[in-house]
């Protein structure tokens, strides 16, 4: 089983318009309206690919219970825990060019962080916990490396795709897996990443301040990977027309996870995951298996494997 904890879920309102411009009246040609939170983005994808998977996320207000009506038509289970606040709306304007616009989501209420706890005792031995995305406020930032504290000795496996305080205190306790992008990693390090061999030597020094595997997406110029034993892996994207980033680096969690779990080499899950993550930005949703697949095969630098 793969859980995914979603600290500070919304809905994503994407809209397309041309030529956008600020201060005047814009039309837009086309708008979607969907649950996001990069937990419940990844359980979306590990459903499509017939991976078991619950997502635990907060809700609160109004727009909460919109994303708790979302969240239940979709084909993976989940459970929301009620707390303060109201949930956020973040708006994705498409115009040659993406800007966003986040909001700053619930208030977690020491009863819902508890609750949230009583959830994780589903994991069991062996089980991988996702732990993704911006930490609301009544946590502190410090919150995976306490839940990765409490439940690892349980053996249960930890991925982190978090940023800044977050990300760093959960390194000593040698998550599987951390996935930051280019820059994400650089803020981490106060460095701007300018290209894969930089990426590669920052990845190595997560591996360093102990994560077992650092997986760095690099947007168009594809990814870097390594790991704590040596190993490292570069791939370019593949190729293919930029549609809708929103949930391309969960489609790489996702995508990774899925092949590793079936026991694939550290580079078939790498390649996996980068060929998950294009399946999402080629397309107006999230990547589906047949896509992943398709994409798989055009990898560059590759050792060639099979969903």
């Amino acid at each position: 089983m793969i859980i995914t904890v979603t600290l500070n879920p919304a809905l994503d309102y994407t809209v397309w318009t041309e030529n956008f411009t600020l201060g005047v009246t814009n039309r837009a040609s086309e708008a979607s309206l969907r649950v996001g939170g990069k937990g419940i983005n990844v359980s979306a994808v590990l459903s499509a690919f017939g991976v078991p998977t619950l997502a635990l996320t907060f809700v609160a207000g109004e727009i909460g219970r919109v994303i708790e009506q979302k969240l239940s038509a979709l084909d993976f289970p989940s459970k929301t825990i009620w707390t303060a606040g109201e949930n956020r709306i973040n708006v994705k304007i498409k115009s040659g060019v993406e800007t966003e616009l986040n909001g700053k989501g619930v208030e977690v209420t020491k009863e819902a962080y508890d609750a949230l706890k009583s959830a994780l005792n589903e994991a069991k031995r062996g089980d991988i916990v996702v732990l993704s995305g911006s930490v609301p406020s009544g946590l502190k930032k410090t919150v995976y490396a306490d839940l990765m504290r409490e439940f690892s000795l349980r053996g249960v496996r930890f991925v982190v795709d978090g940023t800044g305080e977050a990300l760093k205190t959960a390194l000593p306790l040698e998550p599987l897996l951390v996935k930051p992008n280019e820059t994400e990693l650089g803020e981490l390090f106060g460095v701007q990443i300018e290209n894969k061999t930089q990426a590669i030597e920052y990845a190595k020094k997560l591996c360093e301040m102990g994560a077992q595997n650092a997986l760095v997406s690099l947007g168009a110029d594809g990814a870097v990977f390594v790991s704590r034993n040596g190993e490292c892996f570069v791939s370019n994207a593949p190729q293919g027309k930029v549609v809708d980033t929103v949930g391309a680096g969960d489609s790489v969690v996702a995508g990774f996870l899925y092949a590793f779990e079936r026991g694939r080499d550290l580079n078939t899950a790498f390649l996996t995951g980068v060929a998950s993550g294009s399946a999402t930005a080629f397309s107006q949703g999230l990547a589906t298996k047949e896509k992943t697949e398709e994409l798989l095969g055009q990898l560059q630098n590759r050792t060639r494997g099979s969903l």
